[in-house]
């Protein structure tokens, strides 16, 4: 499962890298994909944080349950130290992530500086999911199901207006040309 998901990022970034192309010149003709090639990128961006916060929120919420969260309590590293360290995985995790779904991608898309940029602030998604997830649920089937919530609010989030509009006859700019 951690395999998984360690690797899920990496794999949507090949797929997409694959598929847009092939999908665009045989099984999308009247769909101009490369114009939708910002869509992609910014699934490609939410996408690794999301899946990390989640893997590391989910772990936070095992060992909570389990009762290691309070032997660490009396420990050297503490309450604080032991979210430090959950929170920095899940931000690491998300900026490499983010990084190489994007390279593989398309290597070209984002110049080098601001591909760091963005994995740097896009991965402040993945830390914010890790302690949301891990401090809404009680227990793990409250967690999946928080899950599914964020999942929904970061896919929605990321597609365009343009999806929703109908490319009808009733445009302004078909009815100026026609004269409706």
């Amino acid at each position: 499962m951690l395999l998984l998901a360690g690797t899920g990022p990496l794999a949507l970034g090949a797929f997409a890298r694959l598929s847009v192309p092939l999908a665009d010149g045989r099984y999308l003709l009247e769909i101009d994909l490369p114009s939708f090639v910002s869509v992609v990128l910014a699934f490609l961006v939410a996408f690794p944080p999301y899946i990390y916060g989640f893997v590391v929120g989910f772990l936070v919420l095992e060992d909570r349950e389990q009762g290691t969260l309070s032997a660490l309590v009396t420990s050297p590293l503490a309450r604080a130290g032991y979210l430090r360290y959950r929170g920095l995985t899940a931000y690491v995790l998300s900026a490499v992530g983010v990084v190489l779904s994007v390279v593989l991608f398309d290597p070209a898309a984002v110049a080098p500086l601001a591909l760091a940029g963005v994995a740097m602030v896009a991965a402040l998604g993945g830390l914010a999911i890790a302690l949301l997830f891990a401090s809404l649920a009680s227990d793990s089937i409250e967690g999946v199901a928080i899950n599914k919530l964020l999942g929904l609010a970061v896919v929605l989030r990321r597609l365009p207006s343009s999806c929703f509009r109908s490319r009808s006859s009733t445009s302004p700019e078909s009815i100026r040309s026609t004269g409706r």
